[in-house]
């Protein structure tokens, strides 16, 4: 397991400096308006969704440290690419081609890693597991959004993204143990509406595409609106960004502990309402200083979500078909994800010069998911007795 999170927290350390700054590089670099960064952001989000459920497929059936290494050693080209261009600065569609075809590479290695979390560890710990996992990956988040705030050359976060794949396969190679072989069974893309042979699942997944288009306008919308409307410094939004990590890191641990003794279906209730409070609040700020009282909300909100919403997507899956369910799951969170910054930007687009309002809208949809995810925790208890004391 230690190999697995220090994986983890590599992989995470060269991404996030770039994912959470990528706006503003997209606008000083090739001056790009802001359709096209919420297109572009959607577009990486979106194939990142749609290959984490081709991960999950092919680590059920490659087996989980192939497609780990498939994933890291691949995108080791696509980053020597992304450095080069980030120097000479030679062409924006090239840059996102190779950035969308490095998210997607991503998607393989979370759901590969994910699954072998659940590989490892026995269903009633899996919510103190998957938050050991997320604390790896906010201890390089809080590290990367810190780094990326200072007035760095982009092209430096490039090199370090490129060196952090490199260190990753080194360690893949002989380090990681397989927790789970392949299947031996053929690659089939009907595998990718698992979904839809689960009606567990698949409502499941559904509920979960609204949480996640919820949970990540705190990525690029709110960048848009603190900067454009707020004032807020790019340095400043490193501070937020840094409170959200060290938060993950200082409560994940404890509150996964705690969460033990709660149903998963409650607890994911709670997550949508706490991001909806906070999306709320951000309605009235006028400035920097209570944005750090939204950045709590909403990170408490996260440490709920991240290892509950994994943990009953593999608690409803068989042994032989996790990483499918685990994909499945992947695929609808980061779908939601992927949506929020082109629906973001468009609510902030269509209420200009009232913008605020827009938070309006993302907050009932957090408070809609809420009730449907205590509706469904109920439903699924009722036919599936088994899952009684988890769900």
């Amino acid at each position: 397991m230690k190999q697995l999170f220090l994986l983890v927290f590599l992989n995470e350390s060269g991404r996030i400096p770039i994912s959470i700054y990528l706006p503003l590089f997209l606008i000083e670099k090739f001056n790009s308006p802001y359709i096209l960064v919420g297109l572009a952001l959607t577009l990486s989000t979106s194939a990142s969704a749609l290959f984490q459920m081709i991960g999950g497929i092919l680590a059920d059936s490659l087996g989980r440290k192939r497609t780990i290494l498939l994933s890291a050693g691949v995108r080791i080209f696509t980053l020597s690419g992304l450095t080069i261009i980030s120097i000479v600065g030679s062409s924006v569609g090239a840059f996102l081609a190779l950035y969308i075809s490095t998210e997607a590479l991503n998607g393989l290695f979370q759901t590969a890693t994910s699954a072998m979390v659940a590989d490892l560890v026995e269903p009633r710990k899996r919510v103190e597991a998957y938050g050991i996992y997320h604390i790896s990956i906010n201890v390089a988040f809080t590290l990367g959004a810190l780094v990326g705030g200072f007035p760095i050359a982009f092209t430096l976060l490039f090199v370090f993204w490129l060196l952090c794949m490199i260190a990753d396969v080194m360690i893949v190679v002989p380090y990681l143990k397989e927790s789970r072989g392949g299947s031996r069974s053929r690659f089939s893309l009907w595998s990718l509406v698992a979904g839809v042979k689960d009606r567990h699942l698949l409502a499941f997944g559904l509920v979960t595409l609204g949480a996640g288009l919820v949970a990540n306008q705190m990525g690029p919308t709110l960048v848009l609106y603190a900067t454009g409307s707020l004032g807020v410094t790019r340095e400043q939004l490193g501070i937020l960004y840094t409170l959200n990590g060290a938060l993950v890191i200082l409560l994940q641990y404890p509150i996964s502990r705690l969460l033990l003794r709660y149903s998963y279906s409650k607890t994911l209730a709670v997550a949508s309402i706490l991001r909806a409070a906070g999306f709320l609040m951000i309605a009235g700020l006028s400035g920097f200083g209570l944005l750090q009282v939204v950045i709590v909300a909403l990170t408490l909100g996260e440490i709920l979500q991240t290892p509950t919403g994994a943990s009953y997507a593999a608690v409803l899956a068989t042994e032989t078909n996790r990483g499918e369910y685990l994909g499945f799951y992947n695929w609808m969170w980061s779908s939601g994800m992927a949506l929020s910054p082109i629906v973001g930007s468009y609510f902030l687009s269509i209420l200009a010069p009232s913008a605020f309002r827009a938070w309006y809208v993302i907050s009932l949809i957090g408070v809609a998911c809420s009730v449907v995810y205590m509706w469904l925790g109920n439903v699924t208890r009722k036919r599936l007795p088994r899952l009684a004391g988890i769900l």
